[in-house]
Formats: structure tokens, C-alpha cells, sequence
């Protein structure tokens, strides 16, 4: 039963159907969101909101975010039709046949990736074989420790590989799925994705392997043939994830009530209302969706004699929510949703123009 509150839900609801009525099918961007919204949403309800109700400013923001993706989306597919006009007329490409990849380029990038990571994974490895838990290697991730002392090293494992890590999964399906299918991508997206799992003693990166895949495959569905081996991998690689992804919960001290699925799953907005009723400061007046690049640019800058700005060092006090926060009887960290990064750059008003 939806809560007379859950307006949100409702609203998400609606749009996710009109969505799908409009492009005839669930792969567009404001199917996904929605839909994504719809589950995080139905998960609060049913799981913690008894031990952890938002306030009436998070449910609008949550209303008003999910509504402006719908409204900029529409907008953004009004104006590159306008652009396109009949030269889009063939349609249905698959992403190789519009951009294709540099391999040699992502080779490359592979080979560093591993050599840059394999240093802390290999000392995670030795930890947890003497007893160490993964919430262990959580902590000491958290808290900036590495193993790796060279300034070079660590200004291209903060600025080059680790994006790179994120790119590597999306890029390994595109391919997998709609392009060459070529074997050491693959291979090398699995490193990487173990020893990321590893450093950081963390469980999304091994589920962004699945969702990625599966994204792709409903996007090129219609024009791709899967073999009944093909099929028996899969199952088996989701199969070997969900064990891993479940061991390394263990480790962590965890396990799969129903109020820690809902943490997971939809965790993020009750967090997202602790911030979000705790903020008693100035906007940063798009400072904070910017923060990635000016961080950049003053970090290098500083290694040359500049000095870093007091107002970015302020801002990033208002991005960092690792502090623990209970969330009913659990504990939880980071997830604030996008929203809250959107709301502390100008309230209500401030994160339409984002989303839009």
C-alpha cells in the first residue's frame, strides 16, 4: 500500500508509462530513470520508511527531480530531432556503427590499470588470507591509505585509471554485445574489476558488470543472436557475482534482511533527508556540480606553487557524506542520491536547472 505521502511514487509511475507509450519501448532515458525510481521508491515504502520517514521538502524534491529529468529529456530529444531531421531517418544503430573505439588506446590504458592497482589489491589479498575482514579493507580504503608512495603514480591513478576503471565495463559490453567481441577486453575488464573489488573493498563495481550488460542487450536486442553457450556464461558469471557480492557482504558484517535490502536499494533517500533537513549553509550556486573540474585544475595547480581556493575547500565539506549515519538500526554512508548535490547548489529551484 502507497502512502498518501509517496505522491513521488505515483508521479514516477506515470511517467515511466507514458515513457513506454511514447518511444514504443523501456530503453530511453526517461523509461530508465523513472523506472529506477519506481524500484528505489516501492523498496522505501515497503522496507525502512516505517524506521526512517523523510520530511515534506525530500518528497518534493524527490517529485520535482524525477518530473524536470522527464520535462529537459523531452526538450533535448525535441531539439536533436530538429538537428537531425531526415538525415536520422535509417535509425537503428547499434553504437559501434555511429563512434567505434580506439582498442590501442584502451590496451594501453588496460596494462596501466592493472599495473596501478595490483600493488594495493595484492596487499588487500595478504590482509584478508591473515584474517583481515572486507569491512577492513573498506576502512583503510576510506581513509585514503595506499601502499603506493609515488606522486607521479598516484596523480595518473586519480586522474587517468580510476575514471578509466568506471569506463572499462560499459565499453567491454558495448563491444561484447554490439561490437568485436574482443577476448582480452573482457579479460581485462574482469581483472580490473577484481582488483578494484579488492582495493576498495567494496561490492558495486562486480554489479555494474551485470547491469551494463543487460542494458546494452535490450538496447541492441532486436538485432542480436545469442547462443545457448553464450547464454550458459552468462548465467554462470551472474550466478559466480551474486556468491562473491554475497561473501564479501558477509565480510562486512552484513546479511540479506529485509531491512538491509531495503538500505541498499533505497537507502539513499533517507540519507539524502539527513543532509538535505541538516543544511544550514550558503548555496554554492553550481560550485558544486562543477567541483570535479575546479578540484582538477587548482589540484594540479597547486602542485606548481598556487594556492587552493578557501571556497572549494568549503565546498568540498559540503560534498563529503562519508560520516556514518544510522538509518533506522543500520548504518550507512555516501548514497545521498544525485538530488542532494543538485539541492545544496541552489535549493528547490537550483537542481530543476540541473535535472532540466
Amino acid at each position: 500500500m502507497i502512502g498518501e505521502s509517496m505522491i513521488e511514487f505515483i508521479l514516477a509511475g506515470a511517467i515511466f508509462l507514458f515513457s513506454i507509450n511514447t518511444h514504443k519501448n523501456i530503453v530511453n532515458p526517461v523509461s530508465i530513470f523513472s523506472g529506477i525510481w519506481l524500484i528505489i521508491l516501492f523498496v522505501y515504502q515497503t522496507t525502512i520508511i516505517q524506521s526512517s520517514p523523510i520530511s515534506d521538502k525530500s518528497h518534493l524534491i524527490l517529485a520535482i527531480g524525477i518530473a524536470s529529468f522527464a520535462v529537459g529529456s523531452l526538450f533535448a530529444e525535441i531539439v536533436m530531432q530538429h538537428k537531425q531531421g531526415s538525415r536520422n531517418g535509417g535509425g537503428g544503430e547499434s553504437v559501434l556503427e555511429k563512434d567505434g573505439f580506439n582498442y590501442r588506446i584502451i590496451f594501453w590504458l588496460c596494462i596501466v590499470s592493472v599495473l596501478c592497482l595490483l600493488p594495493d589489491a595484492w596487499n588487500s589479498i595478504i590482509r584478508v588470507f591473515s584474517g583481515d575482514t572486507f569491512q577492513e579493507i573498506r576502512a583503510n580504503h576510506s581513509s585514503g591509505n595506499s601502499v603506493l608512495t609515488n606522486q607521479l603514480v598516484l596523480v595518473v591513478l586519480n586522474y587517468v585509471i580510476n575514471p578509466f576503471c568506471v569506463l572499462v565495463v560499459p565499453i567491454c559490453a558495448i563491444d561484447f554485445i554490439s561490437g568485436k567481441k574482443t577476448k582480452w577486453l573482457f579479460c581485462f575488464m574482469i581483472i580490473i574489476t577484481f582488483l578494484e573489488t579488492f582495493v576498495s573493498g567494496g561490492r558495486i563495481q562486480l554489479v555494474y558488470v551485470p547491469l551494463h550488460f543487460l542494458i546494452v542487450f535490450f538496447y541492441d536486442r532486436g538485432k542480436l543472436y545469442i547462443s545457448r553457450r553464450t547464454r550458459r556464461r552468462i548465467f554462470l558469471g551472474i550466478a559466480v557475482t551474486f556468491i562473491v557480492v554475497n561473501a564479501i557482504t558477509s565480510s562486512r558484517g552484513s546479511n540479506w534482511e529485509k531491512e538491509t535490502i531495503g538500505l541498499y536499494v533505497s537507502g539513499g533517500i533517507p540519507l539524502m533527508d539527513h543532509y538535505v533537513s541538516s543544511f544550514n549553509s550558503e548555496y554554492t550556486f553550481g560550485a558544486a556540480a562543477l567541483s570535479g573540474y575546479l578540484r582538477t585544475i587548482f589540484s594540479l595547480l597547486e602542485n606548481v606553487g598556487f594556492v587552493y581556493p578557501r571556497f572549494l575547500t568549503r565546498i568540498q565539506q559540503l560534498l563529503d557524506v562519508e560520516e556514518v549515519v544510522y538509518i533506522g538500526s543500520l548504518q550507512m554512508n555516501a548514497f545521498v542520491t544525485l538530488f542532494y548535490y543538485f539541492f545544496i547548489d541552489g535549493g528547490l529551484w537550483g537542481f530543476i536547472w540541473h535535472v532540466n
